[in-house]
Order: structure tokens, then sequence, then C-alpha cells
């Protein structure tokens, strides 16, 4: 399975989109399935290095722990532990023009228990969208 990409413009500049990924304790107040985060380690930058969701989707309650990287300014998690799945790899990328910035998700995802690929991919796909809309309007209220 490949990584899922979708876009979305977003009428704020570029920091304040990043100020809103990177602010990880804040993502229960906009991702619906996100009940809890524990932010376990932080960069020298002050940025999430380690942290637990504790979420809730499909009537399943669980958690995953995720390294962050920022390569090139962008940002990106990838999978050290969870009880649901066996890969969560996510990336955001943000390009800036004046005031408008275009974001990206891109994700892969791995569940532990079998369900057939394309019912996988609407998930992340649903997963996706569901993000990038929550950060536009958190991104455009504020």
């Amino acid at each position: 399975m490949s990584a899922i990409s979708k876009s979305i413009s977003v009428n704020a500049p570029e920091d304040q989109i990043l100020g809103i990924i990177l602010n990880v304790e804040d993502y229960p107040s906009w991702q619906k399935e996100v009940q809890k985060v524990e932010v376990l380690e932080k960069d020298d930058q002050g940025r999430p290095k380690q942290a637990t969701m504790h979420v809730s989707a499909m009537g399943q309650a669980g958690y995953y722990t995720v390294e962050y990287s920022y390569p090139d300014g962008n940002v990106e998690y990838h999978l050290l532990d969870g009880d649901m799945m066996t890969k969560n790899d996510a990336s955001f990328t943000l390009a800036g023009n004046g005031g408008t910035t275009e974001v990206t998700v891109a994700m892969d995802l791995a569940i532990k228990w079998a369900l057939p690929e394309f019912m996988v991919n609407q998930l992340i796909l649903k997963g996706v969208k569901d993000m990038l809309k929550s950060i536009k309007t958190k991104a455009e209220q504020a």
C-alpha cells in the first residue's frame, strides 16, 4: 500500500498552520478521533519529538506513539508503537504564497486486524480529508 495524499488551500500564513500542526496537545479540540495526547519528549526547539495519541475510531479505542522529524521545514511522523496498527506514517508539507498556504497531508497506515485494502484506503482518505478540513477551519477562524 502506498501513501494517500491530498492538498487544500488555506487562507493563512505557513507559520500559523505550522503552529496548529505542532500543537499536538490541542488535537482533541479539532480532530474528533483524538481523545488525548501525551507529549513524551520535545526537541531543542520545543517541538514534539515523541507523542502518544489516544484515539477512538470505528467503535474501537486505542493508542499509538509516534516520533516526529522535521525535514526541509516540513513535519513528518512515524509509528513507534500502537495497539491497533503496524504502520502510521504521515507528512505535512506547507507551501506559502503570500497569505495563502497549500497544505498537503500524506498518510500511510496499516492496521492489525484483517480488513480489505480498499477499506483501509477509504479510512485513510477520510482521515486525511478530515484533517485538512479541520486545519483549514481552525487556521481561517484564528
